[in-house]
């Protein structure tokens, strides 16, 4: 079921290259659309993050796993609240500079969260107390069936961002993440 999930999802995304069930990274992730051949995409998962409800840095061998397989795993986004994830940027070539860095969630809403209530955020600075230098809505998508994947590039350097999300819907509903990373694009 894996390998089908994540060949229509490759389809789908129009993906240059895709990492599937097989072999060492059996993640599910799909690199995003837009890098020309010539090109580098390096994806780098969250390493670490922080849970603003509970006020504690997540569980890197517990919850944070979430985030990092595409599974039926989902990380839990409480209304009225927010979480900011750091990511592993051991991978990125010390040689060249990135061009692009892209965000990518895979996410679904319960049924009365509304457009406008999730907020996806870049910043920099603690992950307790992010600073935020650019935001953008996540397209709301209601129901497990209809889960999406959203890819957001930003202009932001990978060494040291953070990626927040915030959840502001006013009934207590959830947004749920399957899966959330970088994928951060190189020139040749």
């Amino acid at each position: 079921m894996m390998r089908l999930w994540v060949s229509i999802l490759c389809s789908w995304a129009g993906a240059t290259a895709c990492i599937g069930s097989d072999g060492p990274n059996s993640s599910g992730r799909v690199q995003a659309p837009g890098a020309t051949p010539d090109q580098e995409s390096v994806l780098l998962d969250v390493v670490t993050g922080w849970n603003d409800k509970d006020k504690e840095v997540i569980d890197p061998q517990g919850e944070l796993r979430f985030l990092q397989m595409a599974d039926e795993d989902w990380w839990s986004q409480e209304a009225g609240y927010f979480s900011a994830f750091l990511f592993d940027v051991t991978a990125l070539p010390a040689d060249r500079e990135a061009i692009e860095t892209r965000i990518v969630i895979e996410h679904w809403e319960e049924d009365e969260v509304m457009d406008g209530d999730i907020t996806l955020s870049v910043a920099t600075g603690s992950l307790d107390f992010p600073d935020v230098i650019d935001s953008t809505l996540l397209p709301v998508v209601n129901g497990r069936v209809a889960q999406d994947v959203f890819t957001w590039p930003v202009a932001a350097d990978p060494e040291g961002l953070i990626v927040v999300v915030a959840n502001d819907n006013p009934a207590g509903q959830k947004a749920l993440i399957n899966l959330l990373y970088l994928d951060v694009v190189f020139a040749p």
